[in-house]
């Protein structure tokens, strides 16, 4: 994320929605490799001066929690979006004792399990065709969560 990208897309954003001020202007796909790259820190910090934005947020990749460490090190990040459920809990480890640490506040994705803590999905249910659980609940998981499920309840 170049800093004239993330302006370009706070000023696309603050138009389109007819704002002054976004309350929290979020990336995706963060890789903790960038924390040390580029000019997006200058860009996050000129738009918080200039008030259109009151935080700036980072989403993290799909079961890599550790991937945001550096970023919020960084001082700008004031939330960070990741996967945290009852199948997935490994953001304990590293990553909400530094949420804590540096006072992010945190966004979870996937709290159902893309709906499988729902008890809705069993080894024969179907997803219409193009849906991107079909692709999620492949091979053997349909069944996983189903009998991990069935074991909570």
């Amino acid at each position: 994320f170049t800093a004239e990208h993330i302006m370009k897309c706070a000023e696309n954003s603050l138009r389109n929605l007819g704002l002054e001020t976004i309350d929290v202007l979020q990336t995706h796909v963060w890789l903790d490799s960038w924390s040390g790259e580029g000019d997006w820190l200058d860009a996050v910090v000129k738009l918080k001066e200039q008030g259109k934005i009151r935080a700036f947020g980072i989403s993290i990749n799909d079961h890599e929690a550790d991937n945001a460490i550096k970023a919020l090190e960084s001082g700008v990040i004031d939330t960070v979006q990741f996967i945290y459920n009852i199948f997935d809990q490994t953001p304990e480890e590293k990553l909400l004792p530094a949420c804590i640490k540096h006072n992010v506040g945190t966004i979870i994705r996937v709290p159902l399990d893309e709906g499988g803590l729902t008890g809705n999905v069993g080894p024969d249910t179907t997803f219409p065709e193009g849906d991107f659980r079909n692709g999620y609940f492949r091979d053997d998981r349909k069944q996983e969560v189903y009998d991990r499920v069935k074991a909570i309840a």
